[in-house]
C-alpha cells in the first residue's frame, strides 16, 4: 500500500506480485500510520507489507484497538532488520495475520528470500543476524 512506486520494492515486490496473482491492490498518495489503519478496514486488506519503520510509526501514533484489522493475513517487513520486539508487537496486534521477515538487494530485483510461513518468530532475528 505505501512502497513508493519508484521503488523495486512499490514496483516488484507489491504492485507486480498483485497483478500476477490477480489480486487487488490499494495504493496511497503518501504513508500515513492512521490512514494505513484505516484502508485496512476500510478495503479489508489481506497482505501487507511495510518496512519495519512504518511499523513501529503505526504503534507509535495508533490505536490499532479502534480498526478492524481481522482481514490482514499476511504481513511481510523489509527494507531493515526486523527487531524480535517489532516482529512479537506485530504478532500480537495483528492475531490473524502471520508476519515474515524478506531481505534483498535493491540493485538486483528486491527480496531475494523470505523467512518461512511456518517459521517461529526468533528465525526471522535469526537470518537477519546471518547475513
Amino acid at each position: 500500500m505505501n512502497l513508493p512506486t519508484s521503488h523495486v520494492g512499490g514496483t516488484h515486490d507489491q504492485i507486480a506480485v498483485q497483478l500476477y496473482a490477480g489480486a487487488t491492490g490499494v495504493l496511497m498518495l503518501a504513508f500515513h500510520p492512521e490512514e494505513t489503519l484505516r484502508f485496512v478496514s476500510r478495503y479489508k486488506v489481506t497482505i501487507l507489507g511495510e518496512v519495519p519503520t512504518m511499523f513501529r510509526l503505526i504503534f507509535q501514533h495508533c490505536k490499532i484497538e479502534e480498526h478492524d484489522v481481522s482481514s490482514l493475513r499476511l504481513i511481510f517487513l523489509g527494507g531493515e532488520p526486523s527487531p524480535m520486539e517489532l516482529i512479537a508487537r506485530a504478532n500480537k496486534n495483528f492475531p490473524n495475520a502471520t508476519v515474515v521477515a524478506g531481505w534483498g538487494k535493491t540493485e538486483t530485483a528486491g527480496f531475494f528470500t523470505f523467512t518461512e510461513l511456518t517459521d517461529e518468530p526468533s528465525r526471522n532475528r535469526l537470518k537477519w543476524e546471518r547475513c
